[in-house]
């Protein structure tokens, strides 16, 4: 059995692991295994490993902007371990490892005199997500300072990718290849005076707290904003705070969110994105996007995140 095999390899392996363990929703059923590692060599050798098995994976970062099926996912979940958590500065360059969580990130920059992570000081998410995901708040975002990319890709090997070769677009970036797994970046900052710096973050994560439900389980902002709009107005526009299915709720801080409210499942979620999306549709005429990840539903599932009827 390929779960068995993993054990050969010497890297640390979860069997039958509740992935609710490793998300920001703290939903969702079990991994057949989560397996850590710490360099590209570990990740290399697992990778080859689980194609040659022919089983299906996914790198998971903080959890923080995935919803998991209460079936759970059936493949390898692969993390990336101390490894890919180093941070150095060299002048207003930042290297930064896939693992390392924004809020450290920003505490590294504004200590070494540098701006432009200012706004990402609250943000739970990693690097490596963050940069996928191009996420961005206050009218920053990570486009506006990779400068390159390290990916590595099962096919071709590891490639770094120079910021002019990327697809950034709005919460989004096209990799130029398909199956990447991002390893690190190197950030271009500016140099700032440093008590405008921790002012400045300060202020982001005090807004943050005044205006979004920190202290229930979360995902963060579920819909992408609409060209010209915002998700969280239009919801709150057509009376749905506080809408409830089960366990799972529409924030009444943040229209935008959605919370646990203790045993919340997976499809208490997708029954509540799906009634949000037609209310939407039918009260504003807006399709709202999802900008979270999807792990381990059916295609039909997926797809009924996308049909409105």
């Amino acid at each position: 059995m390929w779960i068995a095999s993993l054990q050969n390899l010497g890297l640390r392996v979860r069997v039958a692991e509740p992935l609710g363990r490793h998300t920001s929703l703290q939903v969702g059923g079990r991994a057949a295994a989560v397996v850590s590692v710490d360099n590209v060599e570990e990740l290399v050798r697992l990778v080859d490993h689980l194609l040659r098995w022919g089983i299906s994976y996914y790198v998971l970062g903080r959890g923080t902007n995935v919803l998991v099926s209460d079936r759970g996912f059936q493949g390898a979940v692969i993390k990336l371990g101390d490894g890919f958590g180093r941070v150095d500065v060299e002048g207003e360059l930042l290297k930064v490892g896939a693992a390392v969580p924004l809020p450290r990130l920003a505490v590294v920059a504004a200590r070494a005199g540098l701006t432009g992570l200012e706004w990402s000081a609250g943000i739970p998410g990693s690097l490596g997500g963050a940069v996928m995901g191009n996420a961005g708040a206050y009218g920053g975002t990570m486009a506006d300072l990779v400068q390159s990319v390290g990916v590595f890709y099962p096919e071709r090997g590891v490639i770094t990718h120079e910021a002019s070769a990327l697809g950034f677009s709005y919460r989004k970036l096209v990799l130029p290849f398909e199956g990447g797994i991002i390893l690190g970046s190197q950030l271009r900052l500016k140099k700032g005076a440093n008590e405008e710096i921790w002012a400045r973050m300060e202020n982001y994560k005090l807004e943050r707290r005044r205006k979004q439900p920190l202290k229930l389980p979360n995902a963060g902002s579920v819909f992408c904003n609409p060209p010209g709009d915002y998700a969280g107005r239009l919801i709150e526009a057509a009376g749905l705070k506080g809408l409830r299915v089960g366990d799972a709720a529409i924030s009444d801080q943040h229209a935008n969110f959605i919370v646990n409210l203790g045993h919340a499942t997976a499809a208490d979620i997708l029954k509540l994105l799906i009634l949000i999306r037609q209310r939407i549709l039918a009260e504003k005429g807006v399709v709202l996007k999802l900008e979270w990840k999807l792990l381990g539903f059916t295609p039909a599932e997926e797809r009924a995140l996308e049909i409105v009827a």
